[in-house]
């Protein structure tokens, strides 16, 4: 959205503040998202973990049924 209003009205003309404007944003942008992606990045479980983790769950779940 941002980016859209540093490229919105053109009829201001060719403004160089404008344009390093935006660059500096996009860049912000990509450093955001390359943290967000390296933070956010799945790490696979193994399968032995992986079917621990389905008894506690039932485990879990008749537990707050029964009270």
């Amino acid at each position: 959205m941002v980016l859209r209003a540093l490229d919105a009205d053109p009829a201001r003309g060719a403004d160089p503040a404008r344009g390093e404007a935006r660059a500096e944003v996009e860049a912000h942008f990509m450093r955001w998202l390359a943290a967000a992606e390296a933070a956010l990045r799945p790490e696979p479980i193994p399968l032995t973990r992986t079917a621990g983790f389905q008894p506690e769950m039932i485990l879990s779940a008749a537990e707050l049924v029964a009270g």
